[in-house]
């Protein structure tokens, strides 16, 4: 479920080009408008790394703290709608870590950050969800899941550590011999946590599908059907058990991981689909398509 939200005041401090700005939004839609270079665009990314602990256009935190200063903040206070009031703030050094902050208090752990503030950004580099690379669709997917669902965030971070373990293994097996059965441990942690963030997934997907089929009809007409899929890295029929297909997969595919020291199937590995009329709009799809979408 998406619970209602209102930004409420923006404060900005020493971040980008900005000294010191707040910004205090109306209810309803609010449209920025001004010169090039004036802002706008970092308004919307520290809104974007409150929201997700992750700036769209910075490579490293440095990159956001103004010119010839040695600290930049921003923080947000936010109205929602079932929760209450909440603050959530991002201080950033040139030598120290960042540090993110909920209601004044200190929060260490990403998961307990992302989520209090759910944000969505549309730029020009988005269409590359579309045409771009697998990766950057399981990003997408990891972004907007972990938003609604903290549960699902601590899973990600969870699988995330299990894979390098076991690709670690993989690799030590691959180069230096050893017991195979030392995977079956490992194996299992895949499968417990990889499963619940696929079912999450699925469904996310699902739902997304209905929204995107009926606005996409909306912007492209009556008879352009839209379909996501999601592509998980193995076949999952309705109904079936996922870790139990993910057992028997892992079965299959073990001498092809230990040849080539690798985990070659998992939530890593799945994918999403766009269909316009049957037709995968990444590969055939026309511009027009592929922006509608």
């Amino acid at each position: 479920m998406f619970e209602l939200m209102q930004i409420e005041k923006l404060l900005l401090v020493d971040f980008r080009s900005c000294a010191q700005v707040t910004l205090e939004p109306g209810p309803g839609i609010n449209v920025l408008v001004g010169g090039n270079a004036q802002g706008k665009s970092t308004l919307l990314e520290a809104v974007y790394l409150l929201a997700t602990s992750r700036s769209p256009r910075a490579g490293k935190d440095v990159e956001l703290i103004r010119w010839g200063q040695e600290f930049a903040t921003a923080s947000v206070e936010v109205l929602r709608e079932d929760r209450g009031e909440v603050g959530v703030e991002v201080s950033l050094s040139r030598t120290d870590r960042r540090v993110m902050r909920v209601n004044g208090v200190r929060r260490p752990r990403v998961a307990d950050v992302v989520g209090q503030l759910n944000a969505v950004l549309f730029t020009t580099a988005d269409l590359d969800i579309i045409r771009g690379e697998p990766s950057l669709r399981r990003r997408f997917l990891n972004l907007e899941i972990s938003q609604v669902s903290p549960q699902y965030c601590h899973a990600l971070l969870k699988y995330r550590r299990i894979l390098e373990q076991r690709n670690r293994l993989l690799k030590s097996l691959r180069d230096c011999g050893g017991s195979v059965e030392t995977l079956d441990a490992w194996n299992e942690q895949l499968i417990a946590v990889g499963a619940r963030m696929m079912e999450r997934r699925r469904t996310f997907t699902q739902d997304l599908g209905r929204h995107a089929q009926r606005i996409y009809q909306e912007i492209a007409g009556a008879g352009e059907d839209l379909e996501v899929r999601y592509l998980p890295s193995f076949p999952i029929e309705a109904g079936e058990d996922i870790a139990s297909l993910f057992r028997s997969r892992l079965e299959e595919v073990r001498q092809d991981e230990l040849a080539r020291g690798i985990t070659l199937i998992g939530p890593h590995r799945d994918d999403l689909g766009f269909q316009v009329k049957g037709t995968d709009v990444r590969v055939f799809g026309s511009q027009g398509q592929q922006r509608s979408v």
